[in-house]
């Protein structure tokens, strides 16, 4: 092996080496973003997570809040159809005095009739 292949043996060591080198940075370039990327993934899943569980809790509150509302309402609904109903019960009492008033006082005024 003469001169010429040994310095052309050593400048292609260089080239590999060279590129290794090159090749190398580039992985580790490419490990750090996925990595980074990976931590970004990271962070979005664990924010999604949170805001799920706070929509979820949201979800059940306002569950809450509305059975708890439906709840008053039929206890509104109950008091108004009690209410109607007393009063009904009273309209017919007043009615039926009227009408008894009225058959009393139409009496009066035949036996008057026939008095005269």
């Amino acid at each position: 092996m003469d001169e010429t292949d040994k310095r052309r043996i050593l400048r292609q060591q260089e080239t590999i080496d060279s590129e290794y080198r090159h090749t190398r940075q580039v992985v580790e370039e490419l490990f750090e973003t996925v990595d980074v990327e990976r931590r970004r993934s990271d962070n979005d899943l664990e924010n999604l997570y949170q805001r799920h569980d706070y929509a979820i809790k949201q979800i059940d509150e306002d569950y809450s809040d509305n059975q708890a509302f439906r709840s008053e309402l039929e206890s509104a609904k109950d008091a108004i159809e009690n209410t109607v109903k007393q009063t009904r019960i009273a309209i017919d009492d007043c009615l039926m005095d009227y009408e008894a008033d009225y058959r009393k006082t139409q009496n009066v005024l035949s036996e008057k009739l026939l008095e005269k």
